[in-house]
């Protein structure tokens, strides 16, 4: 775990060695395994409300609905659908994203 993180309200383990953690002030912190990119944020993240880990990849979805995903993308999992809006749930399984 990064040194100093503090005030995290949830955390997510990834299958493959990566954890990512929400802060209450909707930052997010990364770390573990980074192979495919899974650890390694997007510029800008903020105004997070939840997180989830896929076996190489991140979820984060945004306060106004917005998914966002990084890490691999070999089956499509890290690839948010064009014109999805007002997300309001979402789940990272090994390989797929719902």
């Amino acid at each position: 775990m990064p040194a100093g993180l503090t005030d995290a309200v949830a955390i997510a383990a990834g299958d493959y060695f990566h954890s990512v953690a929400l802060r209450s002030d909707g930052t997010v912190a990364a770390w573990g395994d980074n192979t495919y990119g899974q650890s390694t944020l997007p510029e800008g993240l903020s105004n997070v409300v939840a997180v989830a880990a896929g076996r190489f990849f991140s979820l984060a979805l945004k306060s106004d609905g917005q998914l966002l995903a990084w890490g691999n993308n070999d089956y499509g999992q890290a690839q948010v659908l064009a014109g999805l809006t007002n997300v309001a749930a979402f789940a990272a399984g090994g390989f797929h994203t719902l």
